[in-house]
């Protein structure tokens, strides 16, 4: 493994073995786009606890690089932003980018456990696939800033909670 990436955290050598390939071509990237990256939460769809990932981006106008979270021919990336802690609470100081893919229902994406566990099973929605959230600057905006996950969250995962609930 490459000692000086501080991009991953793994709880087992077992684990690091079976995520190495597919981490080792994602650190190159994130290596690549020097100081060209974000700090985006990843609530990642085998695992447990979201987690800060670096995000690389290209181009002007902040172009994510999120190819190692999002493949294949049937995802399609959407973002909704949240703006307020809950769907009636109080405003956030900064708008929250969602990005997930929209086909996670039809192409054969699995539930999300890390959703699972940060609502404690209580998801407004069946959430599924890997799932990032970074800062906006402005409201629906492609200019993106660091997020922070002391602050970040928790109106992340009540934002969960309620979503899609009738």
């Amino acid at each position: 493994m490459n000692p000086t990436c501080l991009g991953a955290y793994y709880c087992s050598k077992a684990h690091i073995v079976q995520d190495w390939p597919a981490h080792k071509t994602y650190c190159k990237r994130v290596s690549d786009a020097g100081t060209n990256i974000f700090d985006a939460i990843l609530f990642g769809v085998n695992e447990t606890k979201p987690r800060l990932i670096k995000l690389p981006w290209y181009g002007r106008w902040h172009n994510l690089d999120m190819e190692p979270w999002f493949k294949g021919r049937d995802s399609f990336i959407r973002t909704y932003y949240v703006q307020t802690f809950g769907a009636n609470g109080p405003v956030l100081h900064h708008t929250l980018a969602v990005c997930f893919d929209d086909n996670f229902m039809i192409n054969g994406s699995q539930i999300n456990r890390c959703i699972q566990n940060v609502t404690f099973g209580n998801a407004g929605h069946p959430w599924a696939g890997n799932i990032l959230a970074l800062r906006v600057e402005g409201f629906r905006s492609d200019w993106y800033s660091d997020t922070v996950m002391e602050e970040d969250l928790a109106p992340l995962a009540r934002y969960f909670e309620d979503s899609y609930r009738k």
